[in-house]
């Protein structure tokens, strides 16, 4: 009998391992039965290396696939053996440790950007919990929580806002309406509405749940912390930025005192401060804010994280509104070039990447740059997104403007749409 994976064994030996038992699943079942059988290849082999393949899979899987960096080489290594044993097998002889894995695998693809391949196995994993489980077991709700997410990080938002009120519904009444699952949901379903550009339902939706936080969790839960930054964030959207200011200055000193100045969320909030104090004009004060948000996230989160890449980006855009392309126009492309190197080809923050440097050239005058820039985003956001997403609209609408520009011969330094 095979012995069970001991915690000094490495990925390497795990992934070893799991690829022999994942061979013996594949195998064709012997059509013969009694003594002469091959017993390798008998149904009750198959689902012994189909279990011992699954469990030697969830054993190497890095934690927090989203925001585990240094996990996700890792992750790229395992990714072909979860869909070489996915593609053996048959939904019907998944069990609960088959969910596990589907749904961490389609986290982690999520977060790399390979949302059709994560949106497979999220459907997947959410049909063996109702089946496994029933509709209404929390892990199923987490797994239909997590779909929605999919959706709407593809840009389908109104099946993401269907999946979400479905899901806030049921955790509802399972739960109840003060649980924190169920709080969850409703931030998420809120923050899609304002993605959707119904500001005035996500800011309702915002205040509802900041309101149900501060009373269930108390007003120093990261949670409720959470809602305050956002509800500034949806109210910063919305124009609203004699709201929004004093929002995110109250989460950032909170967060500072409760989490630490050097907290992700804390530094996260820094970010978004800076993002909004952009309505006032200082764009000194702007640049000032996002340089100090940008050295933070490289000192406390490495160079390569997605975050302090957010912030690298949000500080071109910085310098570019700014007039100073001489600088924007460099980091645009560091950001590109580091984005390529640590995420998938058609994430969206690529995409975003893309376009934003592209933008840039066409603010230099530089269209023989910015038009090919712009039609490789979009092939890459059709890809990725499809053709109905709001950012493949955003692309589409620029390289409009640039391939205009360039055929009448029309200034091309105006302000193209920029994807943050």
């Amino acid at each position: 009998m095979l012995a069970g994976p001991s915690r000094m064994s490495g990925p390497a030996g795990d992934r070893g391992c799991a690829d022999r038992w994942v061979q013996a699943v594949a195998r064709t079942p012997d059509p013969q039965t009694g003594p002469g059988a091959d017993p390798h290849r008998t149904p009750e082999a198959t689902a012994t290396a189909r279990g011992r393949a699954t469990a030697l899979l969830l054993h190497a899987l890095p934690e927090a696939p989203t925001t585990n960096v240094g996990g996700w080489s890792r992750w790229q290594t395992l990714i072909p053996h979860v869909d070489a044993l996915m593609s053996v097998t048959t939904p019907d002889q998944d069990d609960e440790s088959s969910a596990v894995l589907l749904y961490e695998s389609s986290c982690f693809l999520n977060g790399q950007g390979q949302l059709n391949r994560a949106a497979v196995y999220a459907k997947r994993a959410l049909a063996d919990r109702e089946r496994l489980l029933g509709r209404d077991h929390p892990d199923t709700l987490a797994t239909r929580n997590h779909l929605a997410y999919v959706h709407r990080s593809a840009g389908e938002l109104d099946r993401a806002v269907e999946l979400f009120e479905q899901t806030l519904a049921d955790r509802g009444a399972v739960l109840g309406d003060d649980h924190p699952d169920t709080l969850t949901t409703r931030h998420y379903l809120a923050y899609t509405h304002q993605l959707a550009g119904d500001l005035d339902r996500a800011v309702e939706l915002f205040e509802q749940t900041l309101a149900d936080r501060e009373t269930v969790l108390g007003d120093d839960h990261p949670d409720t912390l959470r809602s305050l930054n956002h509800l500034g964030y949806a109210l910063q959207t919305a124009g609203d930025y004699t709201r929004a200011i004093p929002l995110h200055e109250r989460a950032l000193a909170d967060r500072e005192r409760v989490l630490g100045g050097d907290h992700p969320d804390t530094l996260a909030t820094r970010n978004d401060l800076a993002y909004a104090y952009r309505s006032t004009g200082d764009l000194d004060r702007v640049i000032e804010l996002f340089e100090r948000a940008l050295a933070d996230r490289e000192r406390v989160l490495g160079g390569d994280h997605p975050d302090t890449l957010a912030t690298r980006n949000d500080l071109a855009h910085a310098y570019e509104s700014a007039g100073d392309l001489d600088r924007a126009v460099p980091l645009y492309e560091q950001t590109l070039a580091d984005r390529v190197r640590v995420l998938s080809g058609d994430h969206p923050d690529i995409i975003a990447s893309r376009n934003n440097l592209a933008g840039a050239y066409q603010m230099a005058g530089d269209l023989d740059r910015a038009v090919p820039l712009y039609e490789e985003t979009l092939a890459s956001a059709l890809r990725c997104l499809g053709g109905g997403s709001p950012t493949t609209r955003t692309v589409r609408g620029n390289l409009d403007d640039a391939r205009l520009a360039r055929a009448t011969g029309s200034s091309a330094a105006h302000r193209y749409r920029h994807l943050a």
